[in-house]
């Protein structure tokens, strides 16, 4: 009797082992179908096999996941006949004497012509900017250490004393509205020249754009979920994304690689910014928490339990403007006014951050400590920005207001 209830448990054991390899093949097999992004085309996909194009609060990605899920049980001949490309594996071709020296072929997608010469463009002005601003690290190295320390006091002291200056609301009609595509999009950010733009969107893709021809020159993917959070590098070179999965990616605008992942949110990234220094980036996320990632050694350099309540916005302090070469990160010691390229810079300084539980946080770039928070807006704090010059910092909220705060001087 033991021996046989041995037999019944021995085998149970191997069907649930089955299943479960089972499960991972489908899985495996779910990864490698290419089902559109393009919502009217998931839909029409669904009727294709007799399932409903809709379910009850399904959304976009939830209903082109159901498709992905739905292909994943059919065979490889039922997709073929519906028209489903699915990337073999080397080796599973059966009955072939030489599979073993079967190599997978790389594939790329070929590019459009105005897709190479913004790249072409994009590298160019990006090495000279990234070129221009090491230039003014090195002759900021040289200044001591003890003159570095008391600029930075002063700037944090002047933080911490911020009041309201302006307070006003709109509630017209939009000034102007381009349709980008049939989905939410999310963000939008231009370079520093302003003849390209970025948007993310529910489509769980982001897009570059030519402003002067309004023309799409690259949609990628890579994101498994709706990309909300969006920052182009200060060279131009870089894009940042940050997905409802909760995961960011870092994308190389010459080459359209991803290049790094951001990785330790646990929900939703809602948004993302550069440090003017090049290496230091922010993230923020519905989690209630910032992360501070170091691009040199591609690693989270800290933690910040920011909020009470998600992250809505992120900024950098990045200093004056230069025609030229963008943030002219420089100012004088005593006065105040901006100098290149032996004096200290004020750039990158100081973070702001604003979030859903009604504040905005000022912290400093050099530790990572709270210098002041800006409380009483009255709801929810949607974003917020820094001003050129430093004198403002700008806020916009569910309250249909925006603030201006500057020093109490």
């Amino acid at each position: 009797m033991a021996s046989q209830d041995h037999d019944d448990t021995d085998l149970l054991s191997h069907q649930q082992e089955q299943e479960l390899l089972d499960e991972f093949a489908r899985r495996e097999k779910a990864r490698s179908i290419a089902v559109p992004t393009n919502d009217l085309q998931v839909k029409a996909r669904l009727r294709e096999l007799r399932e409903p194009i809709c379910l009850f609060a399904e959304g976009p990605m939830d209903r082109r996941s159901r498709l992905r899920y739905l292909l994943s049980k059919l065979s490889d001949e039922e997709l073929q006949n519906l028209g489903f490309d699915r990337e073999e594996e080397a080796g599973t071709s059966s009955g072939s004497d030489h599979s073993d020296d079967e190599q997978t072929e790389e594939f790329y997608t070929e590019g459009s012509e105005g897709l190479l010469k913004a790249r072409q463009r994009i590298a160019e002005y990006s090495l000279a900017r990234a070129q221009a601003r090491i230039e003014r690290e090195h002759a900021e190295h040289d200044i001591p250490v003890l003159t570095t320390k008391n600029h930075r006091n002063r700037i944090n002291q002047r933080l911490q004393v911020q009041t309201i200056v302006v307070i006003a609301g709109y509630s017209g009609p939009p000034l102007s509205c381009i349709v980008l595509a049939e989905v939410p999009q999310c963000n939008i950010q231009m370079t520093f020249k302003g003849d390209y733009l970025a948007t993310t969107s529910f489509d769980t893709t982001w897009r570059l754009w030519d402003t002067a021809t309004q023309q799409e020159l690259l949609l990628q993917e890579g994101h498994s979920k709706e990309v909300f959070g969006l920052a182009i590098h200060p060279d131009g070179s870089l894009v940042a994304t940050g997905g409802f999965d909760g995961i960011g990616k870092l994308w190389d605008l010459r080459t359209g690689r991803s290049i790094f992942d951001l990785t330790g949110h646990v929900k939703e990234i809602y948004q993302l910014d550069f440090s003017p220094n090049g290496y230091h980036m922010a993230s923020g996320s519905a989690d209630n928490t910032v992360r501070i990632f170091d691009l040199r050694a591609m690693k989270c350099l800290t933690m910040l339990a920011a909020h009470k309540s998600l992250v809505s916005g992120l900024a950098f302090y990045q200093g004056p403007l230069d025609t030229d070469h963008g943030p002219a990160t420089t100012m004088d010691i005593d006065t105040d006014e901006p100098r290149r390229p032996t004096q200290l810079s004020s750039a990158g300084t100081y973070l702001v951050s604003s979030s859903y539980d009604g504040t905005i946080k000022v912290w400093s770039a050099d530790d990572w400590r709270l210098v002041t928070t800006l409380p009483d807006h009255g709801n929810k704090v949607m974003s917020v920005d820094i001003a050129r010059d430093g004198q403002y910092i700008a806020s916009c909220g569910f309250d249909k207001t925006f603030k201006l705060w500057g020093a109490d001087e």
